[in-house]
């Protein structure tokens, strides 16, 4: 059984030292400062459903602010006296990260979250282990 292991250990050593690392091998997460600040992502984000609203400001630098507000009773149609609201502002770090044949992931990391979607123009689509979640939409001003 000895000289077995040994043999084994020998060619595995010799494949793996074969190997050359492959730096595009997987894609890179990168921050939005590092790209050349992804003017396709930089902007306000916004996006309601019955119960409330979320508002996410990314800037140039992979910075932002993420705010939510929600009213857990009219989420649920039902009475909820404690904790009715809830509210969560955070500072944000955003990171990308293209892909070769599908939309590019987006990031959003808050203090306490972390919030996925895929960017498809001029929305994102949250997504998580359980499916698609919601979408924000980029808020765009009209010139005056």
């Amino acid at each position: 059984m000895k000289p077995f292991q040994t043999v084994f250990f020998v060619a595995a050593l010799c494949l793996l030292g074969a190997c050359e690392p492959n730096p595009t091998s997987s894609p890179a997460l990168t921050q939005l400062g590092e790209t050349g600040g992804l003017q396709e992502l930089e902007g306000t984000w916004i996006g309601h459903d019955k119960g409330g609203f979320t508002l996410v400001k990314i800037k140039a630098d992979s910075t932002g602010t993420y705010t939510t507000f929600t009213d857990r009773e009219k989420e649920i149609g039902a009475s909820f006296p404690a904790d009715r609201y809830f509210f969560y502002e955070s500072a944000i770090k955003v990171t990308y990260e293209p892909t070769k044949y599908h939309q590019p992931k987006v990031s959003v990391h808050t203090n306490k979250f972390r919030f996925d979607y895929y960017l498809s123009g001029d929305t994102l689509i949250e997504y998580d282990k359980m499916g698609l979640q919601g979408t924000l939409v980029r808020m765009k001003l009209k010139q005056q």
